[in-house]
């Protein structure tokens, strides 16, 4: 009888200090779920219109690489500058094919 006694009262207290533990992690585990739900990349901390920026200046580029492709140039021509466009905004070989294509454009007159 005494062995039982002693039984029933450790698995008592085996089951009171496991629930304790269990409500215990239950709301830091929420707190842990909630701020990974509410975390988002900390330069939208800094900066709050970085993706409208970064998505404005990729507009720009497929603008800028359409008007490459559509200019009466040779295919080798037209790669490097559009390697220079991703690599440098603005370089002289840039600037002088859209001032030739421009000029081409307003004169009527397509050169190559």
């Amino acid at each position: 009888m005494k062995k039982i006694l002693i039984a029933f009262f450790a698995t008592g207290c085996c089951a009171l200090s496991s629930t304790s533990l269990w409500a215990q992690e239950t709301p830091q585990l929420d707190a842990r779920q909630q701020e990974e739900a509410e975390a988002s990349p900390l330069i939208f901390s800094f900066a709050p219109n970085y993706k409208n920026a970064q998505q404005r200046e990729r507009e720009e580029l497929e603008l800028k690489i359409a008007e490459i492709d559509t200019m009466d140039i040779s295919e080798t021509r037209k790669f490097k500058l559009i390697r220079d466009l991703y690599r440098k905004k603005e370089t002289k070989r840039l600037q002088k094919a859209f001032e030739e294509s421009r000029e081409a454009d307003s004169s009527g007159v397509s050169r190559q």
